[in-house]
């Protein structure tokens, strides 16, 4: 890459700043759609392995809203043939970190299962696409670990006007 065409770092930093690790819109959404259908939670247990975006303690349940870009998802969503694509410059540096968190995903999850928890992850791209499908994945685990069906109520995701 020519001098002149690389970017500020100052910008580079800031453009990073804006990079939301937790509360992103799908994580938000999702919050709104269980919250909606009754599910009650808490959010980024520190003392739960991962720190899960979602967890249900009573039934040790954990949810993560995997982001599709950081977690492996994002060259599927594009419609490229390899991860390798969805990175032009430093290729080989961003596949080597983005198939580092998808090993450090499957170790977290396999962690928590072995101390008795269920793990659902979920693109980022799949909830924004469907929140409330989302949450009916996230109330079919919670019934598979014991929790009675929430009452369901009729859902809108817009706010009042």
């Amino acid at each position: 890459m020519k001098e002149s065409s690389r970017r500020h770092p100052a910008v580079t930093a800031r453009m990073m700043a804006a990079v939301r690790n937790k509360n992103s819109r799908a994580e938000l959404a999702l919050r709104r759609a269980l919250h909606a259908r009754g599910v009650r939670y808490r959010l980024h247990a520190k003392d739960v392995v991962g720190k899960p975006d979602i967890v249900v303690r009573k039934y040790r349940l954990a949810v993560f809203v995997d982001g599709d870009l950081w977690h492996g998802n994002a060259w599927r969503v594009r419609g490229l043939s390899r991860l390798e694509d969805l990175f032009p410059s430093r290729t080989d540096w961003w596949v080597a970190k983005i198939r580092r968190n998808v090993a450090r995903d499957g170790e977290v999850s396999e962690r928590l299962a072995t101390d008795g928890w269920t793990v659902v992850r979920l693109w980022e791209s799949d909830v924004l696409a469907d929140p409330i499908a989302a949450s009916a994945r996230v109330i079919d685990a919670l019934r598979d670990c014991g929790a009675p069906r929430p009452p369901t109520a009729t859902l809108s995701l817009t706010p009042p006007t």
